[in-house]
């Protein structure tokens, strides 16, 4: 825990240095925000690194005031000026850390809403799709969860993460839960019913052999026959 102590009494410092050094009413300009950006990037990269060790080992409290300091921390960013395009990245990131945070401890809806509010900060962040995937999943929902994971799909189809979460979801739901387990079990029936005669198809004529030649007597003898009748 006094390693811990330590982390966080570290990330402090930093961000009373960056408050320090861009008081709120500051306004950078272009060229100046450029010439910040490493510094920036290199305290958000401390908040989510040593913010993991912070969330997992320490307490719930110590919880509240990570995320209360990285938020603070985004919103000074957007009031100095820089883009809202980092911006809103940045912000996503912390959304989807406290969602996983509210997750791990079964507080859906709250977990729920820190995603809503990553996607709504940016849309081309597939964290909080796949993160709605995985609670859905836990809740059960195999409805929920598979309409996340076709978003997740369309934007990164190569995704071994969602792959293994959709095995999951189709083995949970039986193969008939759900969208995807739906359409499995839609393509199953029909099969059936194509091979036990739900739907018949048309059978090809079964080919039959040519008739033996008739020799010119037997066909007089056949004629005779039918005048006898």
């Amino acid at each position: 825990m006094e390693s811990i102590n330590r982390k966080w009494d570290t990330l402090l410092t930093l961000m009373t240095e960056f408050r320090d050094k861009f008081p709120a009413k500051t306004q950078l300009k272009p060229p100046n925000i450029d010439k910040e950006m490493g510094y920036v990037n290199f305290l958000m990269e401390r908040l989510m690194s040593d913010g993991d060790d912070v969330l997992n080992l320490g307490t719930d409290d110590l919880a509240r005031n990570f995320f209360r300091e990285a938020m603070d921390f985004v919103y000074l960013l957007a009031k100095i000026g820089f883009p809202t395009t980092t911006v809103s990245e940045f912000q996503a990131k912390i959304y989807v850390k406290r969602a996983n945070y509210n997750k791990e401890r079964q507080k859906y809806t709250l977990a729920i809403e820190d995603c809503e509010n990553a996607r709504a900060c940016t849309q081309n962040n597939i964290e909080p799709l796949y993160l709605l995937s995985r609670i859905y999943y836990q809740q059960k929902d195999m409805l929920n969860a598979n309409r996340f994971l076709d978003k997740c799909r369309k934007m990164n189809p190569d995704d071994e993460r969602v792959k293994l979460l959709q095995e999951l979801v189709n083995s949970t739901a039986g193969g008939g839960g759900g969208a995807v387990g739906y359409q499995q079990q839609r393509l199953v029936n029909d099969t059936s019913a194509s091979s036990s005669g739900g739907t018949k198809k048309k059978q090809s004529p079964k080919s039959s052999s040519p008739a033996p030649p008739v020799s010119v007597a037997d066909a007089k003898q056949q004629k005779k026959k039918k005048k006898k009748k």
